[in-house]
C-alpha cells in the first residue's frame, strides 16, 4: 500500500492528481484497490493517474522494476482541474519519492483478482426500487457578473430546484439554527435515493453518515478508469463534467435516523453555505432489505471475537 498525501503547492489544494514520473531506467504498475476506504467491486484495477478531489483518500499497490537496485521513484503531484480550466497554474511538484529495491519475486508476482464480501451497507444498488429521485446543483455567482462595486454574493446550492444558503447570516435572517435548519428532504429508514448532481467541475459532493454509488458517468469523465459506474465514494468531484454535466449517484439509509448533512467538501464553499440538511426518519437500528443474501450484516465472526 503506498499512502498518497493529498496537498501540493497549490493554495487551493483540493484538485490534486499524482503520478509517476517517467524514466527510462524504471517502469511502474499502478493498481488501485480502494476510494475511501471502500474497495473496488472487483480488485485490483489498473490505473496510471491517481484523482483526488477534496477529501477523498486511494489505497493503490504498485510494482516498479529498475534496471539497477536500489533506485527511487518519483511521484508528481498537479492540479487536476489545469486542464479543462486555461488559466489555472498547474502547480507542478515531486510529492513523494519511492526508493525501491529487489525483492526478487520477479515479475509474475501479480495480485489475484478479487470480489470481497462487502457489509450490507454497502451493497450494489443499481438494481434497487429507488424510493425518488432528486436533482443537486452547487451554484456560485460569478465576479464578472456583479456590478462594479458591488460585494459578491453567497453561492447557493439548488435541491430539487429549490434555493438555499446555509451559512451564518441566513440563520440570523431565518431565526434558526443548524439543528433547526429546515431540511430539504425526509427520507424514511431502509429506503435508496437517487440524485442527480451537476455543477460539481469545481465542487465536491459529500454526505454525512451515508456513502454514495456512482451509477452512472459520462465516457469522457472516467479519467482512465478512475472512475467506473458501481464505484462507492465518500466525497465525489469531476472537473471533465463541465458546469452541465451530469453524475447519477444512490445511497441508501440504513441504521442511523436524524439530520445527515450534505455539503459541497471544500471548507471556504461550505462555510459560504453550501450545506443542505435531510432528515431520515423510522426507528433506529432499522435495517435496508438487503438485495443479496451474501452481504455481511455486521457480526463479528466467532473465530476473530
Amino acid at each position: 500500500m503506498v499512502p498518497i498525501p493529498h496537498g501540493n503547492g497549490n493554495p487551493d489544494s483540493k484538485w490534486l492528481k499524482a503520478y509517476i514520473e517517467e524514466a527510462k531506467y524504471q517502469s511502474c504498475e499502478l493498481k488501485l484497490l480502494a476510494k475511501d476506504g471502500i474497495y473496488l467491486n472487483t480488485i485490483p484495477r489498473d490505473v496510471s493517474t491517481v484523482y483526488l478531489a477534496s477529501g477523498n483518500r486511494a489505497d493503490l499497490a504498485v510494482r516498479c522494476e529498475c534496471q539497477a537496485y536500489p533506485c527511487e521513484v518519483k511521484w508528481i503531484s498537479k492540479n487536476w482541474r489545469a486542464p479543462d480550466n486555461p488559466g489555472e497554474p498547474e502547480y507542478t511538484e515531486t510529492m513523494l519519492i519511492m526508493k525501491i529495491w529487489n525483492s526478487g519475486a520477479g515479475i509474475d508476482a501479480d495480485l489475484p483478482s478479487a470480489s470481497l464480501p462487502r457489509p450490507c451497507y454497502l451493497e450494489d444498488l443499481r438494481k434497487a426500487e429507488v424510493l425518488d429521485v432528486n436533482t443537486l446543483s452547487f451554484m456560485d455567482v460569478k465576479i464578472q457578473d456583479v456590478p462594479e462595486g458591488e460585494s459578491t454574493p453567497a453561492p447557493y446550492l439548488l435541491w430539487n430546484n429549490i434555493s438555499s444558503t446555509m451559512n451564518s447570516a441566513e440563520e440570523m435572517r431565518m431565526n434558526v439554527t443548524m439543528l433547526t435548519w429546515p431540511a430539504a428532504s425526509t427520507w424514511p429508514l431502509g429506503s435508496v435515493h437517487e440524485v442527480h448532481v451537476d455543477h460539481i467541475d469545481r465542487h465536491a459532493l459529500h454526505f454525512h453518515i451515508n456513502p454514495m454509488q456512482l451509477l452512472e458517468l459520462p465516457h469522457e469523465a472516467r479519467f482512465g478508469g478512475w472512475f467506473e459506474d458501481g464505484d462507492y465514494a465518500d466525497t465525489f468531484a469531476n472537473p471533465a463534467l463541465g458546469e452541465q454535466g451530469v453524475a447519477k449517484v444512490r445511497l441508501m439509509t440504513d441504521m442511523f435516523t436524524g439530520r445527515m448533512m450534505f455539503h459541497c467538501h471544500a471548507l471556504t464553499h461550505e462555510d459560504r453555505g453550501l450545506m443542505g440538511i435531510i432528515d431520515i426518519v423510522g426507528d433506529e437500528g432499522g435495517r435496508y432489505q438487503s438485495l443479496s443474501s451474501s452481504c455481511r450484516t455486521g457480526t463479528v465472526p466467532q473465530q476473530l471475537q
